[in-house]
């Protein structure tokens, strides 16, 4: 599988811009999160943990499928290449689950969490940052092993929804273009008569 550099470079450079932008949502909104968790899953860690992982990896991917839904390259291509009732979502999937640029958006996100990491630890190494929480991790540097199983769930469920996003938006391309296949059809049936 081939891994398009700069693809991914945008991607982190996105994604990190992303990050910067939740970490003030979480903040801002972390009282609410809580109480919100609390009253949904009654404290339950790991359906509190599963609903943040699917949150964390939609957010992720959202901007990915709005720039693809802007995208009229991207439309014209698709067309091109996918004649008129030839189109099947489970072939789509395949097809974008063996592309090259499916396989570098989800190494984009490795590669974020990668970078978020070394930029928080080099802010900590010069004193920028001193957060309470790392007072934890001195304690209980074991905490440290959860990252990469972390980083790999968030990549997969980043994954899933990208895949299912493009999917989705594919089948709204072909459908719009069947629509208006129709309606051409029907405006030349009704100027012949």
């Amino acid at each position: 599988m081939r891994i398009l550099p700069n693809r991914i470079f945008n991607n982190v450079k996105n994604h990190l811009i992303y990050t910067l932008v939740l970490v003030v949502i979480v903040i801002v909104g972390l009282p609410i999160f809580q109480t919100l968790f609390n009253v949904l899953w009654k404290g339950n860690i790991v359906l509190s943990t599963i609903a943040v992982f699917l949150l964390i990896g939609v957010y992720y991917a959202v901007p990915e499928r709005n720039r693809l839904d802007k995208d009229s390259e991207q439309m014209r291509t698709f067309r091109h290449n996918t004649p008129d009732g030839s189109y099947t979502w489970q072939k789509d999937a395949k097809t974008i689950f063996r592309s090259a640029e499916f396989f570098s958006d989800c190494i984009s996100i490795l590669c974020m969490v990668l970078a978020a990491i070394l930029i928080i630890v080099a802010m900590i190494m010069f004193r920028v940052i001193m957060p309470p929480v790392l007072l934890t991790i001195y304690e209980n540097p074991t905490i440290l092993l959860f990252i990469p199983p972390a980083a790999v769930i968030l990549t997969l469920v980043y994954g899933a929804f990208h895949l299912i996003f493009t999917v989705q938006i594919h089948s709204d391309w072909d459908a719009t273009r069947l629509h208006l296949a129709n309606e051409q059809k029907m405006e030349y049936e009704e100027k012949k008569k």
